[in-house]
Order: structure tokens, then C-alpha cells, then sequence
């Protein structure tokens, strides 16, 4: 699924700039430059909070549009609930860089990641079937 190399990516992504920020046994430290914004948000005025506000409302718009390619492809099945979806996905996204400080290592916002990578293809994904028509999932 398309979607889930894009995750793939998004999770390599976020652990190079874990490790940038978190080498050897330093943990927990702040990698996320938008995280490390809403923290000092009330320092950094008007303009970033309004910036902060604006990146969350692009990143739910094209999450929710990643959404609805999957299921365009057929990969997602079109009674799968797309707001709920990308609800869950653009809120991980936008949140990683907190839940890696809280939880003091990239390997648990991988986890997360796959765990609802996991959850959403067993209950909505369409699988492939020999006679290349696809089924949907339980």
C-alpha cells in the first residue's frame, strides 16, 4: 500500500532527527523543530502560533487527501471512516515529537506507528486475491 511506504518514510524520517538530537545514551531530548514550537509558542509571539496553527490544518487537509487516494486505489475499503483515519494518522504526526520525549526513544513512536498501520489494514484494507478482484478485510 502507498500509504504505508509513506509512513515508512515519515517514521525514517523522524528517526534521523531522533538520533541527530539523541546519540549514545542522551534520550529524550526535543528533534522536532514544530514540537520545540508549540513548547516555547507563548515566547515566540503571534506569527509562529498563527504558522503552528496553519501547518496542523495542511497536514490534517493532506492526510485526510492521503486517505482518500488509498481508497481511490482501492486499497482502503470505501466504507472505512476517512475523517476518523486521518484524524489518528495527522495527530501521531503531529505529536511525535512529544511522545518521543515522554516515552525516551524513537522505538516507541515506531511501535505506535506500526500498531496503527496494523490495526487499520486488518479492519479496512482490501485484500488482494488470486483472481485479482480483492476482497475486502473482516
Amino acid at each position: 500500500m502507498h500509504e504505508m511506504r509513506q509512513r515508512r518514510d515519515v517514521v525514517a524520517f523522524n528517526r534521523a532527527r531522533y538520533e541527530n538530537f539523541n546519540r549514545g545514551k542522551v534520550s529524550g531530548r526535543p528533534w522536532s523543530l514544530i514540537a520545540r514550537l508549540r513548547l516555547e509558542g507563548e515566547v515566540a509571539g503571534m506569527g509562529v502560533r498563527a504558522e503552528l496553527a496553519r501547518f496542523t490544518e495542511v497536514l490534517h487537509r493532506d492526510v485526510r487527501e492521503s486517505v482518500q487516494t488509498a481508497v481511490d486505489r482501492g486499497e482502503l475499503r470505501p466504507d472505512a471512516p476517512l475523517d476518523d483515519i486521518a484524524f489518528i494518522i495527522a495527530n501521531i504526526v503531529n505529536s511525535s515529537g512529544v511522545f518521543t520525549q515522554d516515552a525516551g526513544d524513537i522505538e516507541r513512536l515506531e511501535q505506535l506507528f506500526a500498531t496503527i498501520e496494523n490495526v487499520l489494514v486488518a479492519v479496512y484494507a482490501v485484500l488482494p486475491d488470486n483472481g485479482g478482484g480483492g476482497q475486502r478485510g473482516p
